[in-house]
């Protein structure tokens, strides 16, 4: 469920591929090692029903 990861265009930016193509990554071994920049914050969202 979602979309794949090596179809994002930033974490193909990040792993140095090209950002438009829909090629697979090898994230085990990749050619170029990513060199991130800055912070990030991930969250979840989840709406459960108050009746259960």
């Amino acid at each position: 469920m979602g979309i794949c990861l090596h179809r994002i265009k930033d974490i193909r930016l990040l792993y140095g591929e090209d950002p438009f193509d829909t090629t697979e990554i090898d994230f085990a071994s990749p050619r170029i090692k990513p060199k991130p920049h800055g912070h990030a914050i991930a969250a979840r969202i989840t709406s459960e029903d108050p009746n259960e």
